[in-house]
């Protein structure tokens, strides 16, 4: 809850939220206390003329045998009633024929009752209520109203006091920010904190406006963790590239040619950036990462010995059960991808490709990764040998062999086939599977 109202303090939107809740106060007068009170008002009139009514008719009996005496008893008993507090009686001429109680004062407080026999006119019968339960609920709904106002118009007013604080210091802390990291920049001392703040933005626009633009840009069109990846790797470019050991995995759509053939282009793309979403969300479950090739992914040694293989593993078979399990897919031919892994020494490092930097990998790795994917023509997880050599994978994988290859080298390459995982292996990747078909 507190760091809900910091991060609200901090946010412009704070004075959105001042205005609403100013707002939602006179509305709540208006929709609420208002009807409540005219509700009342109306309920006190009713009443008054319901009794000016009933006294009317009594009094008229009276009148019409012309019994005064019983006529001035009975207004002084309907006085006594803590409704009513005055009652009088005039004749057709406008004499007074009985009164009782106070029969002064505002006329919003009388009620009147014409007096009649068969047709003819008797008199005139007027009471006056009292009011003071009508004053009395107009009174609390004012006082409702205005310490409504005063309690949301005070922490508004806080809020907007909390955040032009904040912004004074949010200010202070930008700039030094700025001056630290871009020495460079300078401001007069004598302007105002936001002034002073504004200045420097200035010139920061001016002398990395393409930088900041491009980072805009990359805000708008990716999630936070990608963007974080990319600066990082912006960082490592200015690094040497390194000797690593790891793990390659290459993905290849085999029928490309023939979807491309029966399928329009824009729906080819769709395809395509689809399986390039899909490719990402398990690549970052292994700890995979992208290359230079968009559809070939690294998974280092950087956690602890084989377990890099054992991670690129379960990331192959992930991604050939969504690849060639799409659900929903109608068309004919199905897409069929082939998935193949390689494992062993590399040189990996960050270079720049079209402004952007990419992890580039090199190496005879990937002359072997090459061989073994260009003979993986099925939707199937083929494994290089080298593999095996990194992790004891007899109690984890099911696998069998699938042929020997030959290598630009002359040299062979012993190619494996993944079946699958022992039992408990398969039911854990199994369900991670159906979790990821579960999101699209």
């Amino acid at each position: 809850m507190w760091k809900l109202l910091e991060r609200l303090v901090r946010s412009p939107n704070i004075i959105v939220v001042a205005l609403c809740v100013l707002f939602l106060t006179v509305l709540s007068a208006t929709i609420v206390v208002w009807p409540n009170q005219q509700l009342l008002a109306n309920s006190w009139h009713q009443q008054g003329e319901l009794l000016a009514r009933e006294y009317g008719h009594r009094a008229a009996g009276l009148l019409t045998i012309d019994d005064r005496i019983s006529l001035t008893v009975e207004a002084r008993r309907w006085t006594r009633e803590p409704l009513i507090t005055g009652l009088e009686i005039l004749d057709p001429a406008g004499r007074t024929i009985t009164d009782a109680g106070s029969v002064t004062g505002d006329d919003h407080r009388s009620f009147s009752s014409p007096l009649y026999y068969e047709e003819q006119l008797l008199g005139t019968l007027t009471l006056w209520q009292d009011d003071s339960n009508l004053r009395a609920a107009r009174l609390r709904g004012t006082l409702l109203i205005a310490l409504t106002l005063i309690v949301f118009g005070g922490l508004s007013a806080g809020m907007m006091h909390l955040y032009l604080r904040r912004q004074g210091h949010d200010s202070q802390t930008v700039q030094a920010l700025l001056l630290a990291h871009f020495p460079e920049l300078h401001a007069p001392a004598t302007l105002e904190p936001q002034a002073r703040l504004n200045h420097l933005l200035r010139q920061l626009g001016r002398s990395h406006g393409d930088a900041l633009d491009l980072l805009s840009a990359l805000r708008r069109r990716l999630p936070e963790h990608q963007i974080s990846e990319i600066i990082s790797n912006f960082r490592a470019s200015d690094l040497p590239g390194a000797q690593t050991v790891g793990a390659l995995i290459k993905i290849e759509l085999v029928n490309l040619d023939a979807l491309e053939k029966k399928l329009p282009p824009d729906a080819v793309k769709r395809l395509m950036d689809f399986i390039q979403q899909r490719c990402d969300e398990v690549m970052r479950l292994y700890q995979g990462e992208p290359t230079q090739d968009p559809w070939r992914f690294l998974v280092q040694n950087d956690i602890e010995d084989g377990d890099f293989v054992q991670r690129a593993l379960c990331a192959s078979y992930v991604l050939d059960q969504l690849l060639n399990n799409m659900e929903g897919w109608t068309a004919r031919p199905r897409p069929e991808f082939s998935v193949s892994v390689m494992a062993g020494p590399m040189y990996a490092g960050i270079q720049n490709s079209r402004g952007l930097p990419v992890l580039t990998i090199f190496g005879q790795i990937l002359k072997q990764l090459d061989a073994l994917s260009s003979h993986n023509q099925g939707a199937q997880i083929l494994i290089g040998e080298p593999v095996f050599q990194y992790a004891p994978l007899g109690e984890i994988v099911d696998a069998e062999i699938y042929r020997d290859i030959a290598l630009p080298d002359t040299q062979t390459l012993e190619v494996w086939r993944l079946l699958g995982f022992t039992e408990n292996w398969q039911r854990v990747l199994d369900r991670q599977v159906d979790s990821l078909q579960d999101r699209v």
